[in-house]
């Protein structure tokens, strides 16, 4: 995978196991149990007496057991939500436009490229180079694609992403900080945003930076996932703010010109990830949403806690922005 893990070790996200039992557990051995008499009546295997077996109530033995609650999911402090949400927005507002613009220019370029035998990494950052940037990336101080995932320069990568030398990895924050305001203020789980329809989820599907729809009331749609059955799910909406509405404006903008250039398929949905090596959007899956994240939380340094002598940071996950 793509990834090149975190700066620091993350504070936990869920609760230690507990001792005792909880009563799904319970319900487990209630119903193992409950099966030992078809076993005798079918293989005439003889053993305890199972007379009394189906009146076995796993509700009344769990209230004389030590009981187990689970806290599955630890709350992440506010002030560290609203210090990530505060950098996020304005991260968003400021770059989306020339990320957007530069990362297609350049999938579009190697898109285009005849490749020759040797390095492909230094082949893509030839490529790069020759690409048109948009001024403000320039004066952020982009000026490569990506750093080889085993390169020996990994010292002090951490501080080159925060000195936003490589495109990619500003991608990636940018797709951070998205996450994060519409996980936070739409409150969905993570795999009703991962599979936000390209095309349907914002409704009405009406331009918001223009002035005559600045009255209008935008709704997110989604498919709610503990809805229906396996296959279909309901279709619901949730209200959400002018700004927000924008920034899904935004990414739809970007994955429908990834899609006129025939580098997605009409099938793929609304969140793109960027393959490193290939240079082509590839939709995002739980493992690239999360390392989207950890690299905005290590770009505006979230808070770091000192766990049993270990230095840790706050490493944001969906289910703790719904919370």
């Amino acid at each position: 995978e793509d990834s090149l893990g975190r700066e620091f070790a993350g504070v936990p996200v869920t609760a230690e196991p507990a001792p005792g039992l909880t009563l799904d557990h319970l319900r487990r051995y209630v119903t193992t149990i409950q099966k030992i008499p078809i076993v005798e009546a079918c293989y005439g295997v003889k053993g305890i007496s199972t007379n009394g077996f189906e009146k076995i109530d796993a509700a009344q033995i769990f209230e004389l057991s030590e009981k187990k609650y689970l806290g599955r999911f630890v709350t992440v402090p506010y002030s560290v939500l609203m210090y990530m949400l505060g950098n996020s927005f304005q991260y968003f507002i400021d770059n989306c436009h020339a990320i957007f613009d530069a990362v297609l220019a350049l999938m579009l370029a190697v898109n285009d490229h005849v490749f020759i035998s040797g390095s492909k990494m230094r082949q893509v950052e030839d490529v790069f180079s020759r690409i048109a940037l948009p001024d403000n990336l320039k004066t952020m101080g982009v000026s490569r694609w990506c750093l080889e995932l085993h390169s020996e320069n990994f010292q002090g990568f951490y501080e080159d992403v925060r000195n936003n030398k490589y495109l990619l990895y500003c991608y990636q924050v940018l797709m951070g900080t998205f996450l994060i305001i519409i996980g936070s203020l739409a409150a969905r789980r993570q795999s009703e945003i991962i599979e936000l329809h390209p095309t349907k989820c914002l409704e009405p599907a009406a331009d918001p930076y223009l002035p005559v729809n600045a009255s209008l009331n935008y709704c997110l749609i989604y498919s709610a996932r503990k809805t229906g059955n396996r296959t279909h799910h309901r279709t619901l909406s949730v209200g959400i703010t002018l700004p927000m509405a924008k920034f899904i404006w935004d990414v739809m903008g970007f994955r429908r010109k990834c899609e006129v250039h025939k580098l997605i398929s009409v099938k793929d949905h609304l969140l793109l990830w960027i393959d490193q090596r290939k240079v082509k959007p590839v939709p995002i899956k739980v493992w690239s949403y999360n390392q989207a994240f950890d690299i905005a939380c290590d770009y505006f340094e979230s808070q770091t806690v000192n766990i049993h002598g270990v230095k840790k940071r706050y490493y944001l996950r969906q289910h703790q922005l719904r919370r």
